[in-house]
């Protein structure tokens, strides 16, 4: 009799804790659901193609509106520099303008050498003045011997006597055969502009 109400009363008591363990599993069941659906939700909205099916969000648009009275601004006033001239020095005279032309001869130089200078009577001593120029109005330096435009007049001067005499060229040819000291003298012209030059000769 004991054992049987023992029985009956340990029935009871399993069947009172059921219910309980039958409530716990719902309730982890639809926590599991739920946590399910919320991760698909999030899925699908990040999902770039369905960012492709929604409309751009527009961007805001600021409108700045400027208040107050318009200020006016000056024109820059021009600078005036002015210009100062320097008198020239009281004790340079001012040059007149060159109307000098560009072919007109400005100077002659001479160049004279001579084969000998002294020896004993008679002997000859050729004399050469072709390497003589002359400078244009342009700057350009002309040989005499390269144009033959130069006119060339030689002069021997001994005891007071003086022999002239021209060649075409600058070269010349002279015997000295009376001892004595002697001056060759050589004027190179082109136009009217001349130079001279002169080598001393003793004769033995």
């Amino acid at each position: 009799m004991d054992k049987l109400t023992k029985s009956n009363n340990s029935g009871q008591a399993d069947d009172e804790k059921k219910p309980k363990e039958t409530g716990w599993f719902n309730a982890t069941v639809a926590v599991a659901i739920i946590g399910a659906l919320s991760a698909v939700i999030i899925a699908i909205i990040n999902a770039p193609w369905l960012l492709s099916f929604l409309p751009p969000t527009p961007t805001p648009i600021v409108a700045v509106t400027l208040t107050g009275p318009a200020t006016e601004v000056p024109n820059p006033t021009p600078t005036v520099f002015e210009v100062f001239t320097f008198p020239p020095p009281s004790d340079v005279p001012s040059q007149p303008p060159s109307t000098l032309s560009l072919n007109e001869v400005l100077w002659v130089t001479v160049d004279l050498t001579a084969s000998l200078t002294s020896g004993k009577a008679p002997f000859k001593v050729k004399f050469n003045a072709d390497n003589s120029t002359f400078q244009l109005g342009s700057g350009e330096v002309i040989s005499c011997n390269a144009t033959r435009s130069c006119i060339f007049t030689w002069t021997i001067h001994s005891d007071g006597k003086i022999d002239p005499f021209q060649t075409p060229d600058g070269r010349m040819e002279y015997p000295f055969t009376v001892r004595g000291n002697y001056v060759v003298v050589v004027t190179v012209c082109r136009d009217i502009r001349c130079d001279s030059d002169q080598v001393e000769i003793e004769v033995k």
